[in-house]
């Protein structure tokens, strides 16, 4: 596929716009399959680009909590990062 940097405004468009492009554009090409099995695989996909969206949103909407930090950077860095 082929990805969408920019929109017309010349601004980079975001994960959530292209994905829900990239699932628009899966449906269309599955309102012209031509067995049912296609239609299904191509209906699937688009499914998962809407997904991968709505996983989107919630990450943005919830909270950042970095009390799960990575152990490698907790060992990396130590408790010193946490006071900054």
């Amino acid at each position: 596929m082929v990805r969408l940097c920019k929109c017309d405004s010349g601004l980079p468009v975001s994960k959530t716009d292209e994905y829900i492009a990239y699932a628009l554009a899966l449906l269309d090409i599955a309102d012209q399959a031509t067995s049912a099995v296609q239609k299904g695989r191509l209906l699937t996909v688009a499914e998962g680009w809407l997904d991968l969206v709505e996983r989107l949103q919630k990450r943005r909407s919830s909270p950042t909590d970095c009390s799960d930090e990575h152990a490698l950077i907790t060992a990396k860095l130590g408790d010193k990062h946490a006071d900054a």
